[in-house]
């Protein structure tokens, strides 16, 4: 599950596919989202795949896509709904009866020199809580369910195709596994709340300092990180300012990214702007530790965050800290 720094959702192509292939050539793409299993109190339908909590349990899943119809762009995609066979992406859906709690989202199973796969979650409003977009062979996230949510759904994504001399067909697809693991409490009385937060057991990426724009540049912003996650959700903070004078401060943490491998997270949530305390506004913030805090030789940490002007970039001042489990 690595990460591609600053990689965002514009659409890509592999060169020769782009050639020979288009998504608008191929009607549909997938066979759909299938349940293979649950346990725990959960309570699943086969096909198109979904499951319903009604307090902590499992279930996993399986799909394929066997057109090369590629599709980066979480916007790009239908709801569960309004594309039950998986015509543009593959679509789990992932319902909520009175709990709380941390949810995690896991997909894997497919050839990374073949396929390039991504998952997003969205939410009830087809709104996307965050997405996991590594070029390895699977991808996870986690996000947090509170009380008076009632649906989110699971979406994997074609990114990309890459052996021209191998694509995916009917009699050939690019397959891959999925699995969801929950950390769900009952809500008393129900409410709007997630329930109290606690910091052990999880992972924790923790910094502070100034970034700027290029290795060894000028200082362009200052930020201050502290995000944990834990058996009922997230807690922590996510500021930045910067010299165009935005200040920007994190509210919720809807959803984490975890890369162990690169130690790094992307960070997802709601936040405002000191200038207008009332208005949230969604939120993509990156951080990365790379052993050398602010070293001007890279690879140093990084720090980026899509909420002001001077997005941010290598830490020229301060570290940060991936913590493992």
């Amino acid at each position: 599950m690595g990460h591609v720094l600053f990689r965002r959702w514009q659409p890509r192509a592999a060169v020769i596919l782009g050639v020979f292939f288009s998504f608008a050539v191929f009607a549909g793409a997938a066979r759909a989202t299938m349940t293979t299993s649950n346990s725990g109190s959960t309570s699943c339908v086969a096909n198109p795949g979904s499951c319903a909590w009604s307090g902590n349990g499992t279930a996993n899943f399986s799909g394929e896509f066997d057109t090369p119809a590629e599709n980066p762009d979480p916007s790009l995609c239908l709801n569960q709904a309004a594309d039950p066979t998986d015509q543009l992406c593959g679509h789990f859906g992932l319902n909520f009866n009175n709990v709380g709690g941390k949810v995690n989202v896991a997909i894997t199973g497919w050839d990374p020199n073949r396929a390039d796969l991504d998952l997003c979650i969205i939410n009830s409003a087809n709104q996307v809580v965050g997405c996991s977009t590594g070029m390895g062979g699977s991808e996870s996230i986690e996000f947090t369910v509170a009380c008076g949510d009632t649906h989110f759904e699971a979406q994997i994504l074609p990114a990309m195709f890459l052996d021209f001399f191998n694509p995916p067909t009917i009699f050939n697809p690019v397959t891959y596994t999925g699995g969801v693991t929950t950390s769900l409490t009952v809500c008393i009385g129900g409410g709007t709340g997630g329930g109290g937060q606690s910091s052990a057991g999880g992972h924790k990426i923790t910094g502070g300092g100034k970034v700027s724009q290029s290795p060894g540049g000028a200082p362009t912003g200052n930020f201050s990180l502290n995000v944990m996650d834990s058996t009922s959700g997230f807690k922590g903070k996510v500021q930045f300012s910067d010299s165009t004078g935005c200040v920007f401060r994190a509210a919720v943490i809807d959803a984490v990214s975890w890369h162990d491998e690169s130690h790094s997270a992307d960070i997802f949530g709601h936040g405002f702007y000191k200038t207008d305390p009332n208005t949230l506004v969604s939120f993509h913030a990156f951080g990365q530790d790379n052993g050398q805090g602010s070293s001007t030789s890279p690879p140093g940490d990084i720090f980026t965050i899509d909420a002001c002007p001077n997005q941010g970039g290598p830490v020229v001042s301060g570290n940060i800290l991936y913590h493992l489990p």
